[in-house]
């Protein structure tokens, strides 16, 4: 499926602007704005995307009103079967594309993305002596609040002193 070359030119996405020009022109312009920006620079930012212009049609409609918390068919709300369907068909579409059994394809906050990032390159570069020091003192005792040390494997195990 081709996507269009300039999705400001495309008729949806300048009805869109229309739309939000006459209710906040100046909400339009930031669009417009940002629009030009991702054209002309590429920010690679864990927590940011590059949507097409399919995707951003698919976000700016009455789907984005509801709150589906829950897991396909299993919601915590009733009234999330379309979104139930447009979840799965998220789901299908990445485990074809990743060749995966399963996948989860729920949105995480930006700074979920972001610590993912700045661990896995934290954890090639950097020696903390006294993070390992404090993992093994935990390893061995630790302190209870009657000031009394026990056995245990971390100091959230439990230990009964």
């Amino acid at each position: 499926m081709a996507l269009p070359a300039e999705p400001a030119d495309s008729l949806a996405f300048t009805a869109a602007l229309d739309l939000i020009s006459q209710v906040e022109p100046r909400v339009a312009e930031a669009v417009r704005q940002e629009l030009q920006d991702q054209r002309e620079s590429l920010k690679l930012i864990a927590s940011e995307n590059y949507a097409s212009p399919a995707v951003l049609a698919a976000m700016g409609n009455w789907l984005s009103d509801k709150y589906a918390e829950g897991t396909i068919g299993r919601r915590f709300y009733a009234g999330c079967r379309n979104v139930d369907t447009v979840e799965q068909i998220a789901a299908d579409h990445a485990t074809a594309l990743f060749g995966a059994a399963h996948a989860y394809v729920q949105p995480h906050s930006g700074i979920d993305a972001n610590l993912v990032a700045f661990w896995a390159v934290l954890a090639q570069r950097v020696e903390a002596p006294a993070l390992a020091r404090a993992q093994a003192a935990t390893s061995t005792t630790c302190p209870t609040a009657t000031g009394k040390t026990c056995a245990a494997t971390s100091a959230t195990s439990g230990c009964s002193a």
